[in-house]
Protein backbone atom coordinates (compact mmCIF):
# COMPACT_ATOMS: atom_id res chain seq x y z
CA UNK A 1 0.00 0.00 0.00
CA UNK A 2 1.26 3.67 -0.98
CA UNK A 3 -0.79 6.74 0.42
CA UNK A 4 -0.48 9.40 -1.56
CA UNK A 5 1.67 11.69 0.53
CA UNK A 6 4.10 15.05 0.17
CA UNK A 7 6.89 13.36 1.64
CA UNK A 8 9.75 11.35 0.25
CA UNK A 9 7.97 7.51 -0.72
CA UNK A 10 11.58 6.13 0.36
CA UNK A 11 11.34 8.06 4.27
CA UNK A 12 7.83 7.88 5.10
CA UNK A 13 6.23 9.58 7.31
CA UNK A 14 5.28 8.48 11.70
CA UNK A 15 1.80 9.49 9.65
CA UNK A 16 1.97 7.84 6.67
CA UNK A 17 3.42 4.29 8.72
CA UNK A 18 0.35 4.43 10.69
CA UNK A 19 -1.63 4.76 7.88
CA UNK A 20 -0.26 2.08 6.43
CA UNK A 21 -0.66 -0.20 9.27
CA UNK A 22 -4.43 0.48 9.90
CA UNK A 23 -4.23 -0.35 6.65
CA UNK A 24 -2.57 -3.71 7.23
CA UNK A 25 -4.93 -4.88 9.72
CA UNK A 26 -7.69 -4.07 8.31
CA UNK A 27 -6.63 -6.45 5.03
CA UNK A 28 -6.05 -9.23 7.58
CA UNK A 29 -9.51 -9.14 9.04
CA UNK A 30 -10.62 -8.95 5.42
CA UNK A 31 -12.06 -5.31 5.39
CA UNK A 32 -15.22 -6.39 8.10
CA UNK A 33 -17.45 -4.23 9.00
CA UNK A 34 -16.96 -4.65 12.44
CA UNK A 35 -13.42 -4.07 12.29
CA UNK A 36 -14.18 -0.78 9.77
CA UNK A 37 -16.68 0.38 12.51
CA UNK A 38 -14.44 0.00 15.10
CA UNK A 39 -11.44 2.08 13.24
CA UNK A 40 -14.05 4.77 12.85
CA UNK A 41 -15.11 4.78 16.30
CA UNK A 42 -11.62 5.76 17.82
CA UNK A 43 -9.38 6.82 14.58
CA UNK A 44 -9.53 10.67 13.88
CA UNK A 45 -10.71 11.90 10.75
CA UNK A 46 -7.36 12.75 8.87
CA UNK A 47 -6.00 9.38 9.39
CA UNK A 48 -8.59 7.61 8.00
CA UNK A 49 -8.90 9.60 4.92
CA UNK A 50 -6.28 7.95 2.71
CA UNK A 51 -7.36 4.50 4.09
CA UNK A 52 -10.61 4.95 2.88
CA UNK A 53 -9.31 6.16 -0.30
CA UNK A 54 -7.15 3.28 -0.76
CA UNK A 55 -10.04 1.07 0.04
CA UNK A 56 -12.41 2.63 -2.46
CA UNK A 57 -9.40 2.36 -5.37
CA UNK A 58 -9.52 -1.72 -4.60
CA UNK A 59 -10.56 -3.89 -7.49
CA UNK A 60 -12.93 -6.09 -5.29
CA UNK A 61 -15.26 -2.91 -4.04
CA UNK A 62 -15.04 -4.07 -0.51
CA UNK A 63 -16.51 -1.03 0.94
CA UNK A 64 -19.62 -2.14 1.85
CA UNK A 65 -23.24 -0.07 2.20
CA UNK A 66 -22.46 -0.69 6.12
CA UNK A 67 -18.69 0.25 5.64
CA UNK A 68 -19.35 3.19 3.87
CA UNK A 69 -21.83 4.32 6.93
CA UNK A 70 -19.10 4.18 9.20
CA UNK A 71 -17.28 6.39 6.95
CA UNK A 72 -19.60 9.19 7.23
CA UNK A 73 -19.19 11.17 9.60
CA UNK A 74 -19.67 15.11 10.24
CA UNK A 75 -15.79 16.21 9.81
CA UNK A 76 -15.42 14.61 6.45
CA UNK A 77 -14.98 16.84 3.50
CA UNK A 78 -13.95 14.72 0.52
CA UNK A 79 -15.58 11.34 -0.88
CA UNK A 80 -14.78 9.96 -3.84
CA UNK A 81 -17.18 7.33 -4.86
CA UNK A 82 -16.31 5.83 -8.35
CA UNK A 83 -18.29 2.94 -9.90
CA UNK A 84 -20.26 1.20 -7.09
CA UNK A 85 -23.54 0.00 -8.67
CA UNK A 86 -24.04 -1.66 -5.49
CA UNK A 87 -24.43 1.18 -3.78
CA UNK A 88 -28.27 1.80 -2.89
CA UNK A 89 -29.99 4.80 -2.98
CA UNK A 90 -31.16 4.78 0.61
CA UNK A 91 -27.63 4.76 1.33
CA UNK A 92 -26.10 7.22 -0.66
CA UNK A 93 -28.55 9.80 0.70
CA UNK A 94 -26.95 9.20 4.32
CA UNK A 95 -24.60 11.55 2.67
CA UNK A 96 -25.96 14.55 3.15
CA UNK A 97 -27.23 13.96 6.72
CA UNK A 98 -24.12 13.12 8.11
CA UNK A 99 -21.33 14.85 6.29
CA UNK A 100 -22.75 18.69 6.59
CA UNK A 101 -18.95 19.88 6.06
CA UNK A 102 -18.49 17.72 2.58
CA UNK A 103 -16.49 20.27 0.43
CA UNK A 104 -16.26 17.65 -2.32
CA UNK A 105 -17.83 14.51 -3.30
CA UNK A 106 -17.59 12.32 -6.79
CA UNK A 107 -20.32 9.77 -7.27
CA UNK A 108 -19.82 8.94 -10.97
CA UNK A 109 -20.79 6.00 -12.60
CA UNK A 110 -22.63 4.94 -9.22
CA UNK A 111 -25.46 4.06 -11.16
CA UNK A 112 -28.23 4.35 -8.23
CA UNK A 113 -27.80 8.21 -7.68
CA UNK A 114 -31.05 10.03 -8.35
CA UNK A 115 -32.15 13.42 -7.97
CA UNK A 116 -33.42 12.43 -4.90
CA UNK A 117 -30.07 11.71 -3.43
CA UNK A 118 -28.77 14.74 -5.58
CA UNK A 119 -31.08 17.06 -3.61
CA UNK A 120 -30.50 15.03 -0.35
CA UNK A 121 -26.78 16.28 -0.21
CA UNK A 122 -27.54 19.58 -1.74
CA UNK A 123 -29.75 19.91 1.37
CA UNK A 124 -27.54 18.49 3.78
CA UNK A 125 -24.04 19.82 2.78
CA UNK A 126 -24.00 23.45 2.74
CA UNK A 127 -20.63 23.77 2.04
CA UNK A 128 -20.35 21.66 -1.10
CA UNK A 129 -17.98 23.03 -3.41
CA UNK A 130 -17.61 20.43 -5.92
CA UNK A 131 -20.22 17.89 -6.98
CA UNK A 132 -19.57 15.24 -9.92
CA UNK A 133 -22.28 12.57 -10.94
CA UNK A 134 -20.88 11.68 -14.44
CA UNK A 135 -22.93 9.08 -16.11
CA UNK A 136 -25.15 8.92 -13.58
CA UNK A 137 -28.23 8.24 -15.83
CA UNK A 138 -31.03 8.23 -13.24
CA UNK A 139 -30.39 12.42 -12.76
CA UNK A 140 -32.27 14.69 -14.52
CA UNK A 141 -32.75 18.66 -14.31
CA UNK A 142 -35.39 18.59 -11.39
CA UNK A 143 -32.14 17.61 -8.79
CA UNK A 144 -31.60 20.81 -8.86
CA UNK A 145 -34.99 22.38 -8.37
CA UNK A 146 -35.61 24.16 -5.32
CA UNK A 147 -39.43 23.64 -6.07
CA UNK A 148 -39.11 20.11 -5.75
CA UNK A 149 -37.81 20.97 -2.14
CA UNK A 150 -40.26 23.59 -1.29
CA UNK A 151 -39.90 22.89 2.65
CA UNK A 152 -35.71 21.89 2.53
CA UNK A 153 -33.87 24.79 0.62
CA UNK A 154 -30.87 23.59 -1.58
CA UNK A 155 -28.31 25.00 0.61
CA UNK A 156 -25.37 23.21 -1.22
CA UNK A 157 -25.88 25.17 -4.42
CA UNK A 158 -25.10 28.54 -2.97
CA UNK A 159 -21.49 27.71 -2.95
CA UNK A 160 -21.20 25.12 -5.67
CA UNK A 161 -18.08 25.92 -7.60
CA UNK A 162 -17.44 22.92 -10.21
CA UNK A 163 -20.39 20.83 -11.14
CA UNK A 164 -19.22 18.20 -14.02
CA UNK A 165 -22.97 16.19 -15.59
CA UNK A 166 -21.08 14.68 -18.24
CA UNK A 167 -22.90 11.69 -20.00
CA UNK A 168 -26.06 12.14 -17.94
CA UNK A 169 -28.62 11.34 -21.13
CA UNK A 170 -31.78 12.52 -19.56
CA UNK A 171 -30.47 16.60 -18.86
CA UNK A 172 -31.74 19.15 -20.75
CA UNK A 173 -31.50 23.10 -21.74
CA UNK A 174 -34.17 23.48 -18.06
CA UNK A 175 -31.17 22.76 -16.17
CA UNK A 176 -29.62 25.51 -17.06
CA UNK A 177 -32.21 27.92 -15.77
CA UNK A 178 -32.01 26.43 -12.02
CA UNK A 179 -27.90 26.75 -12.31
CA UNK A 180 -28.63 30.68 -13.05
CA UNK A 181 -30.53 30.80 -10.14
CA UNK A 182 -29.34 29.21 -7.33
CA UNK A 183 -24.90 28.43 -8.07
CA UNK A 184 -24.05 32.07 -8.37
CA UNK A 185 -20.66 30.89 -7.38
CA UNK A 186 -20.34 28.49 -10.49
CA UNK A 187 -16.74 28.14 -11.82
CA UNK A 188 -16.47 24.91 -13.71
CA UNK A 189 -19.38 23.40 -15.97
CA UNK A 190 -19.25 20.09 -17.54
CA UNK A 191 -21.75 19.58 -19.89
CA UNK A 192 -20.33 17.02 -21.93
CA UNK A 193 -22.31 14.18 -24.07
CA UNK A 194 -25.74 15.96 -22.60
CA UNK A 195 -27.18 15.45 -26.09
CA UNK A 196 -30.26 17.12 -24.77
CA UNK A 197 -29.66 20.41 -23.93
CA UNK A 198 -30.86 23.05 -26.90
CA UNK A 199 -28.97 25.90 -28.19
CA UNK A 200 -31.18 28.72 -27.15
CA UNK A 201 -30.45 27.55 -23.26
CA UNK A 202 -26.82 26.96 -23.82
CA UNK A 203 -26.58 30.54 -24.81
CA UNK A 204 -27.85 31.61 -20.98
CA UNK A 205 -24.41 29.49 -19.09
CA UNK A 206 -22.58 32.60 -20.45
CA UNK A 207 -24.79 34.28 -17.98
CA UNK A 208 -22.47 33.26 -14.92
CA UNK A 209 -20.15 35.97 -13.67
CA UNK A 210 -17.62 33.71 -11.92
CA UNK A 211 -17.54 31.00 -14.86
CA UNK A 212 -14.05 30.21 -15.61
CA UNK A 213 -14.10 26.87 -17.04
CA UNK A 214 -17.15 25.23 -19.72
CA UNK A 215 -17.09 21.86 -21.38
CA UNK A 216 -19.82 21.15 -24.20
CA UNK A 217 -17.75 18.59 -25.71
CA UNK A 218 -20.33 16.24 -27.88
CA UNK A 219 -23.44 18.01 -27.51
CA UNK A 220 -24.79 17.73 -31.12
CA UNK A 221 -26.93 19.92 -31.58
CA UNK A 222 -24.37 23.19 -30.87
CA UNK A 223 -23.82 25.44 -33.91
CA UNK A 224 -23.19 29.30 -34.79
CA UNK A 225 -26.24 30.06 -32.79
CA UNK A 226 -25.03 29.65 -28.97
CA UNK A 227 -22.28 31.84 -29.18
CA UNK A 228 -23.54 34.80 -31.56
CA UNK A 229 -24.58 36.88 -28.97
CA UNK A 230 -21.34 37.03 -27.68
CA UNK A 231 -20.29 40.17 -29.18
CA UNK A 232 -23.31 41.43 -27.71
CA UNK A 233 -21.96 41.23 -24.50
CA UNK A 234 -18.87 43.12 -24.55
CA UNK A 235 -18.02 46.34 -22.10
CA UNK A 236 -17.93 49.61 -23.88
CA UNK A 237 -15.61 51.04 -22.00
CA UNK A 238 -12.82 47.75 -22.36
CA UNK A 239 -13.92 46.45 -25.50
CA UNK A 240 -13.96 43.26 -24.14
CA UNK A 241 -16.60 40.36 -22.97
CA UNK A 242 -17.77 40.57 -19.30
CA UNK A 243 -17.21 36.69 -19.42
CA UNK A 244 -14.18 35.81 -17.33
CA UNK A 245 -14.30 32.36 -19.37
CA UNK A 246 -11.11 30.60 -19.40
CA UNK A 247 -11.63 27.04 -20.44
CA UNK A 248 -13.70 25.84 -23.24
CA UNK A 249 -14.23 22.53 -24.67
CA UNK A 250 -16.74 22.66 -27.82
CA UNK A 251 -15.03 19.48 -29.35
CA UNK A 252 -17.37 17.73 -32.23
CA UNK A 253 -19.62 21.00 -32.59
CA UNK A 254 -21.18 22.36 -35.65
CA UNK A 255 -19.71 25.79 -35.11
CA UNK A 256 -17.82 27.84 -38.00
CA UNK A 257 -15.48 30.56 -38.22
CA UNK A 258 -18.52 32.97 -37.27
CA UNK A 259 -18.12 30.97 -34.30
CA UNK A 260 -14.49 31.77 -33.65
CA UNK A 261 -15.25 35.52 -34.52
CA UNK A 262 -17.58 35.59 -32.10
CA UNK A 263 -15.34 34.02 -29.33
CA UNK A 264 -12.32 36.31 -29.99
CA UNK A 265 -14.11 38.46 -27.16
CA UNK A 266 -13.41 36.43 -24.63
CA UNK A 267 -10.17 38.23 -23.73
CA UNK A 268 -9.52 35.35 -20.80
CA UNK A 269 -9.30 32.15 -22.75
CA UNK A 270 -6.14 30.24 -22.11
CA UNK A 271 -7.65 26.82 -23.27
CA UNK A 272 -9.71 26.32 -26.20
CA UNK A 273 -10.70 22.71 -27.70
CA UNK A 274 -11.78 22.43 -31.14
CA UNK A 275 -11.48 19.17 -32.29
CA UNK A 276 -13.28 17.51 -34.73
CA UNK A 277 -14.93 20.70 -35.83
CA UNK A 278 -14.32 20.34 -39.36
CA UNK A 279 -16.41 23.53 -40.62
CA UNK A 280 -13.20 25.32 -38.86
CA UNK A 281 -10.70 26.78 -41.40
CA UNK A 282 -7.99 28.85 -40.93
CA UNK A 283 -9.58 32.15 -40.95
CA UNK A 284 -11.78 31.80 -37.96
CA UNK A 285 -8.58 29.96 -36.19
CA UNK A 286 -6.38 33.18 -37.23
CA UNK A 287 -9.55 35.35 -36.14
CA UNK A 288 -9.48 33.71 -32.42
CA UNK A 289 -5.58 33.45 -32.14
CA UNK A 290 -5.15 37.33 -32.91
CA UNK A 291 -7.93 38.46 -30.52
CA UNK A 292 -7.15 36.19 -27.74
CA UNK A 293 -2.99 36.48 -27.10
CA UNK A 294 -3.27 34.89 -23.82
CA UNK A 295 -4.02 31.32 -25.32
CA UNK A 296 -1.75 28.40 -23.79
CA UNK A 297 -3.65 25.67 -25.11
CA UNK A 298 -5.00 24.79 -28.76
CA UNK A 299 -6.46 21.56 -29.65
CA UNK A 300 -7.53 21.52 -33.94
CA UNK A 301 -7.03 17.85 -33.79
CA UNK A 302 -9.09 16.43 -36.75
CA UNK A 303 -10.09 20.04 -38.10
CA UNK A 304 -9.95 21.61 -41.93
CA UNK A 305 -6.68 23.41 -41.17
CA UNK A 306 -3.04 24.19 -43.13
CA UNK A 307 -0.10 25.80 -42.31
CA UNK A 308 -1.54 29.06 -42.45
CA UNK A 309 -3.31 28.21 -38.48
CA UNK A 310 -0.61 26.72 -37.24
CA UNK A 311 1.51 29.52 -38.22
CA UNK A 312 -0.98 32.16 -36.68
CA UNK A 313 -1.24 30.48 -32.96
CA UNK A 314 2.42 29.84 -32.99
CA UNK A 315 2.94 33.79 -33.99
CA UNK A 316 0.17 35.11 -31.89
CA UNK A 317 -0.27 33.11 -29.17
CA UNK A 318 2.84 34.09 -26.76
CA UNK A 319 2.56 32.22 -23.81
CA UNK A 320 1.29 28.71 -26.38
CA UNK A 321 2.19 25.70 -24.50
CA UNK A 322 0.39 23.16 -26.04
CA UNK A 323 -0.84 22.55 -29.53
CA UNK A 324 -2.55 19.54 -30.96
CA UNK A 325 -2.89 19.30 -34.80
CA UNK A 326 -2.93 15.79 -35.17
CA UNK A 327 -5.44 14.11 -38.46
CA UNK A 328 -5.28 17.39 -39.67
CA UNK A 329 -3.91 15.79 -42.91
CA UNK A 330 -3.17 19.42 -44.42
CA UNK A 331 -0.54 20.26 -41.96
CA UNK A 332 3.20 19.47 -43.51
CA UNK A 333 6.95 20.96 -42.82
CA UNK A 334 6.07 24.72 -43.54
CA UNK A 335 3.70 24.49 -40.23
CA UNK A 336 6.35 23.17 -38.30
CA UNK A 337 8.54 25.85 -39.42
CA UNK A 338 6.46 28.33 -38.47
CA UNK A 339 6.14 27.01 -34.82
CA UNK A 340 10.18 27.68 -34.83
CA UNK A 341 10.67 30.86 -36.01
CA UNK A 342 7.29 31.62 -33.80
CA UNK A 343 9.82 30.14 -31.12
CA UNK A 344 12.20 32.82 -32.24
CA UNK A 345 9.65 35.89 -31.74
CA UNK A 346 9.14 34.58 -28.30
CA UNK A 347 5.81 32.90 -29.85
CA UNK A 348 6.78 29.28 -29.69
CA UNK A 349 9.25 29.37 -26.75
CA UNK A 350 7.01 28.75 -24.68
CA UNK A 351 5.54 25.56 -26.63
CA UNK A 352 5.99 22.04 -24.23
CA UNK A 353 3.95 20.15 -25.86
CA UNK A 354 3.00 19.37 -30.01
CA UNK A 355 1.07 16.17 -30.83
CA UNK A 356 1.04 15.83 -34.79
CA UNK A 357 -0.70 12.34 -34.99
CA UNK A 358 -1.56 11.16 -38.44
CA UNK A 359 -0.03 14.33 -40.27
CA UNK A 360 1.36 12.55 -43.04
CA UNK A 361 2.64 15.21 -44.86
CA UNK A 362 5.05 16.14 -42.42
CA UNK A 363 8.49 14.78 -43.27
CA UNK A 364 12.22 14.50 -41.79
CA UNK A 365 12.73 18.10 -42.88
CA UNK A 366 9.54 19.34 -40.97
CA UNK A 367 10.95 17.07 -37.68
CA UNK A 368 14.42 18.54 -38.15
CA UNK A 369 13.48 21.84 -38.01
CA UNK A 370 12.77 21.06 -34.44
CA UNK A 371 15.54 19.11 -33.76
CA UNK A 372 17.55 22.38 -34.55
CA UNK A 373 15.85 24.08 -32.41
CA UNK A 374 17.25 24.30 -29.31
CA UNK A 375 17.55 28.04 -28.76
CA UNK A 376 13.62 28.51 -30.06
CA UNK A 377 12.05 25.64 -28.60
CA UNK A 378 13.20 25.52 -25.27
CA UNK A 379 10.62 24.07 -23.89
CA UNK A 380 9.50 21.46 -25.77
CA UNK A 381 9.77 18.07 -23.88
CA UNK A 382 6.66 16.01 -25.81
CA UNK A 383 6.56 15.23 -29.39
CA UNK A 384 3.91 13.00 -30.69
CA UNK A 385 4.47 11.43 -34.33
CA UNK A 386 2.52 8.48 -34.67
CA UNK A 387 1.75 7.53 -38.13
CA UNK A 388 3.99 10.31 -39.21
CA UNK A 389 4.80 7.58 -42.27
CA UNK A 390 6.55 10.03 -44.22
CA UNK A 391 9.05 10.54 -41.15
CA UNK A 392 11.77 8.07 -41.04
CA UNK A 393 13.15 5.89 -38.77
CA UNK A 394 16.44 7.22 -38.48
CA UNK A 395 15.43 11.02 -38.12
CA UNK A 396 13.06 9.47 -34.99
CA UNK A 397 16.22 8.19 -33.87
CA UNK A 398 18.36 11.68 -34.39
CA UNK A 399 15.82 13.28 -32.67
CA UNK A 400 16.01 11.12 -29.43
CA UNK A 401 19.63 11.14 -29.58
CA UNK A 402 19.95 15.09 -29.60
CA UNK A 403 16.85 15.88 -27.56
CA UNK A 404 17.70 13.29 -25.08
CA UNK A 405 14.99 15.63 -22.61
CA UNK A 406 11.80 15.16 -25.32
CA UNK A 407 9.67 12.68 -24.65
CA UNK A 408 9.25 11.23 -28.64
CA UNK A 409 5.90 9.14 -29.49
CA UNK A 410 6.14 7.49 -32.81
CA UNK A 411 5.22 3.57 -34.16
CA UNK A 412 7.43 1.28 -32.75
CA UNK A 413 7.56 -0.33 -36.37
CA UNK A 414 10.26 1.95 -38.41
CA UNK A 415 12.04 1.86 -34.86
CA UNK A 416 13.19 -1.54 -35.03
CA UNK A 417 13.67 -1.56 -38.85
CA UNK A 418 16.36 1.25 -38.18
CA UNK A 419 17.84 -0.92 -35.16
CA UNK A 420 17.68 -3.92 -37.20
CA UNK A 421 19.79 -2.28 -39.83
CA UNK A 422 22.33 -0.42 -37.35
CA UNK A 423 23.04 -4.41 -36.03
Amino acid sequence: MELRTGHSPCVPSLLVLCQQNLFSILKQLKFSSRAINDLCKYVPEFLLEPILEEMLLLEEKVITETALLAFLVPARRKLKLLNYPMLRNSTLKQIGFHCPNMVSLNMSGCSQVSNAVVRSILQGCGRLEELRVDQCVRVTDAAFDAMQSPFHSLQGCASLKVISLQGCPQITGQLVGFLNKLCRQLQHLNLAQCKQIENTAIKHVFEHKELKCLNLRFVNTLDDTVFSHLVQNIDPSQGLSVSPLERLDVGSSRITDSSLGCLSSLAHLVDIKLPWCQLITDVGVESLATSCPLLESVDLKSCLITDLAVAAVASKCLRLKILDVSWCSFVTDVGLRALVLGGSGSGGGTLEKLSLVWCTLVTDAGVAALLSADVDLPALGFLDLTGCNSVSAECIRSLRRDREFVTIVADEAPITQAIATDA
